[in-house]
């Protein structure tokens, strides 16, 4: 088992830190005429998921494909199963499964949660980190309330910022890199 003093792995990852730099400053509206704010934050999940690493009980990454949680369809999720429709993260082909019951995430890699979950956010985190899933939102304030990952729009730039906290209390070790790049919330 990992400890939690290795949340910051060092090891080089060089040949990805342009792609991280460019897709963390350049702005926003420079990407619009190519790609929605939705597609740009579905391509960030796999970029930002080089720089992670799930915890070692992980049964969920023993599968063939890399499972994404949503609770409901919306612009993003669309967006997100488009761009995914030929691509992979972490090397796998990407799966969607659909499911407003926080209890029914079994081998989800990534949760992706929405305003609407904003009443069973607690089941939501509790039942992900049961199953050693990534928690990614898009909505202001759920960062502070425990979700690992969260999109926020800073100065016409997609940013994303990082609960610390709940990183490492359910064992996940992310690169100093993209924590470089991420609003970092530790409390």
């Amino acid at each position: 088992m990992q400890s939690e003093t290795r949340i910051f792995s060092n090891t080089p990852i060089r040949s990805h830190h342009l792609i991280l730099v460019l897709w963390f400053i350049v702005p926003v509206f420079i990407f619009g005429q190519v790609a929605e704010l939705n597609q740009l934050k579905s391509a960030y999940i796999e970029k930002i998921s080089r720089f992670i690493i799930w915890p070692d009980d992980s049964t969920g990454l023993n599968q063939v494909n890399f499972t994404i949680s949503i609770t409901r369809e919306t612009a993003l999720t669309a967006a997100l199963k488009s761009y995914y429709k030929d691509r992979t993260i972490k090397g796998k082909p990407v799966q969607f499964v659909t499911s407003d019951d926080p209890n029914n995430l079994e081998y989800c890699h990534l949760l992706l949660l929405g305003v609407g979950d904003k009443d069973l956010l607690d089941e939501y985190l509790t039942a992900a980190q049961k199953v050693s899933a990534l928690v990614v939102a898009d909505v202001n304030g759920f960062g502070k309330k425990g979700v690992h990952l969260n999109y926020l729009l800073e100065r016409d730039r997609l940013r994303i910022e990082i609960n610390l906290n709940s990183v490492m209390r359910d064992g996940f070790i992310i690169d100093s890199l993209l924590l470089d790049y991420a609003r970092i919330i530790d409390h």
